[in-house]
């Protein structure tokens, strides 16, 4: 038994020393978050869905008008060590500047139904696929490859008003 905690721990460690220096962050721009851990995510893998079903940590916090989660993941590779979403109404996606993400690989989903994309490349089209939608709330998702992305991220959530 204490072999398979030692390898849980071991597991598990690198994603909570990334939430260390994420929380870290976050204090010294005095934004309020909580941090928890979570199961049942589903995560794309080459065009299909695999559930997460361990927990895993989530920052949340609201950055202007937004309300972002920041997901740590255990299974990591070069390219991910996690994600981040937050979520719009759909009158407020409509509208919403999509240049500000210019920087990042996103995907976009419906609330309820978030096994349903919407962002293809074309942001014209995306928006005419969300105005027809009956969903009422949109995530908008981002893969993490590092911490400097986050705080990337954490820059253009402040700088839009």
């Amino acid at each position: 038994m204490k072999k398979k905690i030692n390898e849980l721990n071991n597991l598990y460690q690198p994603a909570l020393d990334m939430v260390e220096s994420v929380c870290k962050i976050l204090n010294f721009k005095n934004f309020d978050y909580k941090l928890g851990f979570y199961n049942n995510h589903e995560i794309k893998f080459k065009n299909q869905f695999i559930k997460e079903i361990y927990p895993i940590p989530v920052i949340s916090c609201k950055i202007n008008k937004f309300k972002i989660d920041i997901g740590f993941d255990v299974a990591t590779d070069i390219d991910y060590i996690g994600f981040s979403e937050f979520t719009l109404d759909k009158k407020d996606i409509l509208i919403f500047d999509f240049n500000a993400l210019k920087n990042f690989e996103f995907e976009i989903y419906g609330f309820e139904n978030y096994l349903e994309d919407y962002y293809f490349g074309d942001i014209v089209k995306t928006k005419q696929l969300i105005s027809q939608s009956k969903e009422i709330k949109f995530h908008i998702g981002i893969n993490i490859a590092s911490i400097n992305q986050i705080e990337d991220l954490l820059k253009v959530l402040e700088d839009i008003r």
